[in-house]
């Protein structure tokens, strides 16, 4: 977790390209989360959060809280079913 955190700072203080390698060379969707949102690239926030599903709806719960990816994705249309579908309330 930390790496994405790192990622994500990385990106908001101007080295995207750092940000954007580390996004590349992680395995971790967690981590992939944490640095798109950092990029403000929702799409790949929401996709590398699809493929955090398996881990179910504590762990999906806990990332949509921290403010990284909480005011990224505030307001967006797709939250809500993403919610759903990993069984999170709305």
């Amino acid at each position: 977790m930390g790496r994405g955190f790192l990622g994500s700072v990385c990106a908001r203080s101007g080295y995207r390209d750092e940000a954007e390698k580390m996004a590349a060379t992680s395995t971790y969707p967690n981590e992939k989360a944490m640095i798109f949102a950092g990029l403000g690239d929702k799409e790949r926030t929401f996709e590398a959060l699809d493929q955090m599903a398996i881990v179910g709806p504590q762990r999906i719960g806990q990332y949509l809280n921290f403010p990284e990816l909480a005011l990224l994705l505030q307001g967006d249309l797709r939250l809500k079913p993403f919610r759903k579908k990993v069984g999170l309330p709305d």
